[in-house]
């Protein structure tokens, strides 16, 4: 699997520098004015409130991710009653399904919360995110969610991770998790029992 980088936030930042060059380059070559460095100044300020204000008007289909715009109730490709899901679903299925939303800080921020939220409905989801993410961020953020299950289960999932994963950065994220819970659940009379072979993978992470 291609691990990508990247975010829309550096995407934007090249867009909004693109978009001004093209604007500088169709002034007049006779105006000495328009290139200087406060003319640039005054151009990026005013794009950039521009920007913000297309960002705050994007939505998107909370079942089949269609971009939508904000005054749209009912999806015209899925038929998803977009009002109706945001009125009716609970604060825990909301951040579960943003994680799936396209916009890749949505999903780091709901991993966030899900794991100080500590719900259990959140283990499964946040498993398939670390599972299908292709930004190692979004994959280092479901790690360090999926740590504030200390469950056997998470456990060795994340022990797998630590060993397995093609990625450093989300090798390391695990096995801090690792180390992190194996605390947790010795100083817990209700800790899951956990045989010699786990036991010794855990303490060379620790």
């Amino acid at each position: 699997m291609r691990f990508v980088c990247k975010g829309q936030g550096q995407a934007l930042l090249a867009f909004r520098q693109n978009a001004i060059d093209r604007h500088i380059l169709r002034s007049s070559p006779e105006d000495p004015v328009f290139a200087t460095t406060q003319n640039r100044q005054s151009c990026t300020a005013k794009f950039s409130e521009n920007i913000r204000s297309v960002i705050a008007t994007l939505f998107y289909c909370p079942d089949c991710r269609k971009e939508l715009s904000a005054d749209i109730n009912v999806c015209p490709d899925c038929g998803t009653n977009i009002r109706t899901f945001w009125n009716e679903t609970d604060y825990v299925d909301k951040l579960i399904n943003a994680l799936g939303h396209p916009e890749p800080t949505t999903p780091i921020r709901a991993a966030s919360i899900l794991g100080q939220l500590q719900d259990d409905r959140a283990v499964e989801p946040l498993i398939n995110l670390l599972e299908g993410a292709r930004d190692i961020y979004i994959a280092c953020a479901a790690v360090e969610a999926l740590g504030h299950f200390p469950t056997d289960h998470v456990l060795k999932l994340l022990q797998e991770v630590a060993d397995r994963h093609p990625v450093l950065m989300v090798k390391e994220a695990a096995a801090m998790q690792v180390s992190n819970m194996v605390c947790s659940l010795h100083e817990s009379a209700s800790a899951p029992a956990m045989d010699s072979h786990t036991l010794s993978r855990i303490a060379t992470h620790r």
